[in-house]
């Protein structure tokens, strides 16, 4: 890790779980059930020693970390990757005390541990979008309203492959403004907080048109 973080990076987002984390099904594991005070006692002091840790190794050195989480939370919501299902309530309240706990570590890490030439956020990353834009329960609609993040990532598979064309990358941009509209301002970049975590177009599936379809995302 130490190896890659000293290249010439500016920017870098990690994609970060909580040790007991374990699976996609983390918060249908504790389900009925809710977080108890040690777990999240637990969170808050993960993710405050990894802030310290990178206020302190990386001070001066210009570069901006995000610390993400988890991958895809409406995968972990429901505890698996059927978009068919929907989260409990009491995910979806896992969800948020989640968040919130480790938005409270990071930023009380940042003001105990000034962040001097370093900066540090962090990103709270959902994926179905197309779906929360049907009023369902998602992670957009049922748990960012409710959390106070630094930024909020979008991973964008769903959009970008109901339609990988121009037409879909205007799809995207509205996509962005409909979770803008779900995810409270932040102190640090008021209501210019979200952004694309994930975004691509497998050859595979496209082959040589798939840098065409990317160069029209790109514009948006």
């Amino acid at each position: 890790y130490q190896e890659v973080l000293a290249l010439p990076f500016k920017t870098v987002i990690m994609t970060t779980e909580a040790s007991q984390y374990g699976n996609a099904a983390f918060f249908l594991r504790i389900t009925p059930n809710l977080f108890t005070q040690a777990e999240l006692d637990q969170i808050y002091k993960e993710y405050f020693d990894l802030t310290t840790l990178l206020s302190v190794a990386y001070k001066d050195s210009g570069k901006t970390f995000i610390i993400q989480t988890p991958n895809e939370m409406d995968w972990s919501m429901i505890g698996s990757t059927d978009a068919t299902k929907s989260p409990n309530a009491n995910a979806v309240k896992n969800a948020i005390n989640y968040w919130n706990q480790i938005q409270n570590a990071i930023t009380d890490a940042r003001r105990i541990v000034p962040t001097v030439g370093v900066s540090i956020y962090h990103g709270c990353e959902v994926n179905l979008g197309i779906k929360a834009m049907t009023g369902t329960t998602t992670a957009i609609n049922s748990v960012l309203p409710s959390t106070y993040c630094d930024l909020y990532g979008y991973s964008a598979w769903d959009t970008v492959f109901a339609n990988p064309s121009e037409a879909g990358a205007a799809q995207l941009t509205g996509m962005l403004d409909y979770i803008a509209s779900k995810a409270p301002d932040s102190a640090a970049f008021g209501n210019k907080n979200v952004y694309v975590s994930e975004l691509g177009v497998p050859e595979a599936v496209y082959g040589s048109g798939s840098g065409a379809i990317l160069a029209a995302y790109a514009k948006k």
